[in-house]
C-alpha cells in the first residue's frame, strides 16, 4: 500500500528547538528502514510581514489579548510562511539535496483538478419555499428571537438585529449561506450529546451574531 509513496517528514521552526532530535532520530530511521524523508514547513501565513497580522487573529480567536497570548507562548514565531526553494535549503541544507527533492516527487504524484469560481459544497435539504439566503435568514432571525436576555419581550433590541442583517448580508455576497447551513446542522446534530462540540465552535458564538443567533 505504502510503497513508493511514504515519507519521513522533517521540519524545522526557530521557536520548536525540540525538532532538531527528532529529525535526527527520523534521519536514523531513515538509514535503518530506506525510507525517504521529505523537507517541509508548517505554515499558517502567506508571507514572513504577515506574522503580526496572524498572532493578533490568533489572540482574538482565543478570547485573549495579544499579551496574553505571548504569555502563554500560542504566538508563532516569523518562520511559518510560505517559503521559497532558496529559503528551505538554507534551513534545511544540513540533510542534503533529497528531501528538498521529494517535495516535488510528491507533488508529481498528485493529481488535483479545482474548479474555481464557485462554492463547492454538499446540498443541503432547503424548504421548497426557500432559497440558501432565504433560509438561513430566517433561522437566524428565529434563534435571534429566542436568545436571551430578551426571551421575556417582543423583540431583541434593534442593534442585534442590524448586526445579523449586515452578516448576513457579508454571507450572501461572498457565496456562503450554504456553508453556515451545514454547520448548523452538524454542530446541532453533535450537540445533542452525539459527539462533542469544540471549544472553537462556541467561542465563535461569542464574536459572530450569526452563529450565535443559529439554535444549536
Amino acid at each position: 500500500m505504502f510503497e513508493d509513496n511514504y515519507f519521513l517528514e522533517l521540519q524545522l521552526h526557530d521557536n520548536t528547538p525540540e525538532l532538531e532530535p527528532i529529525n535526527d532520530e527520523l534521519v536514523r530511521i531513515s538509514n535503518e528502514l530506506h525510507i525517504p524523508l521529505v523537507a517541509t514547513n508548517d505554515t499558517h501565513y502567506v508571507r514572513r510581514e504577515d506574522l503580526d497580522t496572524h498572532n493578533h487573529i490568533l489572540a482574538m480567536g482565543y478570547g485573549m489579548t495579544l499579551d496574553e497570548l505571548c504569555t502563554k507562548n500560542r504566538n508563532f514565531d516569523g518562520t511559518y510562511y510560505i517559503m521559497d526553494g532558496a529559503e528551505m535549503w538554507q534551513r534545511f541544507k544540513r540533510y542534503g539535496t533529497a528531501p528538498l527533492e521529494n517535495t516535488r516527487r510528491i507533488a508529481d504524484m498528485c493529481n488535483l483538478d479545482l474548479e474555481f469560481g464557485r462554492v463547492q459544497l454538499p446540498a443541503f435539504d432547503i424548504p421548497d419555499e426557500h432559497d440558501a439566503a432565504s433560509y438561513l435568514r430566517e433561522i437566524c432571525f428565529q434563534g435571534l428571537h429566542r436568545r436571551a436576555p430578551w426571551r421575556s419581550c417582543d423583540t431583541p433590541p434593534a442593534e442585534y438585529e442590524k448586526r445579523l442583517d449586515y452578516e448576513l448580508d457579508v454571507i450572501n455576497a461572498t457565496g456562503f449561506p450554504d456553508y453556515m447551513l451545514i454547520v448548523w446542522d452538524y454542530v446541532k446534530y453533535a450537540a445533542r450529546g452525539v459527539f462533542p462540540v469544540c471549544h472553537v465552535a462556541r467561542r465563535a458564538r461569542r464574536w459572530c451574531c450569526t452563529a450565535s443567533a443559529l439554535p444549536m
